[in-house]
């Protein structure tokens, strides 16, 4: 009898926490807003969170978290998907996957950064209007 009391309890208990609704509440803040160069299509952020890439008919922006836009990568404007791939700990290469509804067409594209460097205040050897500057990198500590 007891057994019998104890799973009917069980299945009481657990067919009631199925029937509740839930009660959490969420909280949201706009983090940023920012305009895509034309209706924007599909979008994707980047795996470490610092991009977010916005598919328009013809190109994708390439825009900071804070909205900033870096740069615009012409494409076919076809191309109505977008997602992205890449982690630079495992040591993936950065892409961009392009997919077309209408064409069926999928496209991968790599893409990396170029990040000036300034070394207009730093030391040198030989003359300072040479036409080639050679960077060597030693200290790595």
């Amino acid at each position: 009898m007891r057994l019998q009391t104890f799973f009917l309890a069980t299945l009481i208990g657990c067919s009631l926490s199925v029937a509740l609704p839930a009660q959490a509440k969420v909280e949201s803040q706009v983090s940023s807003t920012f305009q895509a160069a034309g209706t924007a299509l599909d979008l994707a952020s980047s795996l470490n969170g610092k991009h977010v890439f916005v598919l328009s008919k013809g190109s994708v922006s390439i825009f900071t978290r804070d909205g900033k836009l870096e740069d615009t990568i012409s494409v076919d404007p076809t191309f109505n998907r977008i997602s992205v791939s890449g982690l630079d700990l495992a040591n993936l290469e950065d892409k961009i996957f392009l997919s077309s509804e209408a064409t069926g067409l999928v496209q991968e594209i790599s893409y990396s950064f170029i990040v000036d460097i300034d070394v207009s205040d730093a030391p040198f050897l030989g003359m300072p209007d040479a036409p080639v500057t050679i960077a060597v990198f030693s200290d790595f500590q």
